[in-house]
């Protein structure tokens, strides 16, 4: 199967998504035949993958090692359910299958019980804005998974804590201890009520952040960083290598501040469209639009800095909901109005461009990066690894193997 097959597969997937998004709007229920689809369609397009990004290659790597040896180094809650696996005498892909499936689980849950009014649209843009991520840092978003399960039952604006919320981000924490600052910034931006910042101010300032950040100032935080890292052995790997992390940390290759001229345009309309339509419903709505804010402002710095780049990632995806509302609200309910026509045509093109590119990247791409299982031949994940660290075509490239 060629890149042709891989972009069937991939609208395919998409276009099941959105179905079972707008039936799952009418039944609320995940067990129903739409959401069973849903989370059939993802389990199996992207756990049956194969090769895609670095880590999948050094944790399938480290998997066979743990099952040939007893060794792993992994953080408790992801060698449980690795230990688990390998006493079933499963295979590496059967963990990425898993792992697909709690994703696919947690962003449904996630999104059904907060942004339903939305879902037909938010559903399959939320899982192609994170996909290269997801495919990519399988440790770090399979812990995010059950974070953002714990999250559905959040009640927004509600200074109480749900049990479910802190059961969940424990369990998701234990899988990857990195996560452990998550929660704590979910829950704490979940108190505001207000709009963190108008766009004339926020798209200025992305400007500013992007044309004045030079990572040569993290130098002077690296030290504080080596004795926050030397606390756990946990973290040590960080400590050991911190300028490379703080300063760089996308295995020496050259990064611009700023994204592509498709994305960047993107970013602005959303930002700018998003604003009064997600203030205007509120709750859940204007907390997806602060978070998203967050990933938009900060995006700068962590295309920069690639420790900084995934928890940054983690806000940036809320801009799938962001887009969601403007979709639902301004052009199909027009209920909320954003703009005059011209801005409406504005950002219709513009949302469209920017599809048009990410879902056509795989047409121009090296068909190593989009292999399934059936089609791998006789490649193995040295020769995968390899692949990916010499074209660098994931944002959040590792060389080091316990990078996570």
């Amino acid at each position: 199967m060629d890149n042709f097959g891989y972009i069937f597969l991939l609208f395919l997937m998409l276009y099941v998504l959105y179905v079972s998004g707008k039936a799952l709007r009418e039944s609320q229920n995940l067990l129903s035949v739409a959401g069973i689809s849903a989370i059939v369609v993802y389990t199996f397009n992207e756990g049956l993958r194969f090769g895609r990004g670095i880590d999948y290659n050094l944790y399938g790597n480290d998997y066979e090692n743990f099952a040939r040896t007893g060794d792993s180094g992994q953080n408790f809650g992801f060698m449980f359910v690795e230990k688990c696996l390998i006493t079933l005498d499963m295979p590496w892909q059967v963990c990425v299958c898993l792992m697909s499936f709690t994703f696919i689980l947690g962003t449904l849950y996630l999104l059904k019980k907060q942004f339903l009014s939305v879902l037909p649209y938010a559903l399959p843009f939320f899982v192609l804005l994170s996909m290269s991520r997801v495919e990519n840092m399988v440790r770090w978003y399979f812990g995010f998974s059950f974070i953002m399960a714990g999250l559905s039952y959040q009640i927004i604006g509600n200074k109480k804590i749900e049990k479910e919320f802190v059961l969940f981000s424990i369990l998701g924490c234990t899988i990857h201890y990195a996560l452990l600052p998550i929660p704590f910034l979910l829950y704490l931006f979940s108190l505001n009520k207000k709009t963190i910042m108008h766009p004339l101010i926020s798209i200025p300032l992305f400007f500013i952040i992007a044309l004045s950040f030079q990572t040569s100032i993290m130098m002077e935080v690296s030290n504080i960083a080596n004795i926050l890292f030397s606390v756990s052995e946990k973290f040590e790997h960080y400590g050991d290598d911190v300028e490379y992390w703080l300063t760089g940390g996308f295995a020496g290759a050259d990064r611009t501040v700023f994204p592509g001229i498709s994305e960047l345009l993107f970013l602005c309309v959303l930002t700018y469209a998003g604003y009064k339509p997600c203030r205007t419903l509120g709750g859940a709505y204007l907390y997806a639009y602060n978070l998203y804010l967050i990933g938009f402002i900060t995006l700068p710095i962590a295309r920069q800095i690639e420790l900084f780049s995934r928890f940054n990632a983690i806000f940036y995806f809320f801009g799938a909901i962001v887009f969601a509302v403007i979709i639902e609200y301004g052009y199909i309910r027009k209920t909320i109005s954003f703009g005059t026509p011209i801005i409406y045509l504005g950002v219709l093109l513009t949302f469209l461009n920017f599809g048009r590119v990410k879902i056509s990247e795989p047409l121009y791409g090296n068909p190593d990066f989009y292999l399934y299982v059936w089609n791998k031949g006789n490649r193995t994940y040295d020769e995968m690894y390899h692949i990916m660290i010499s074209n660098l075509v994931y944002g959040t490239s590792k060389v080091t193997k316990n990078s996570e």
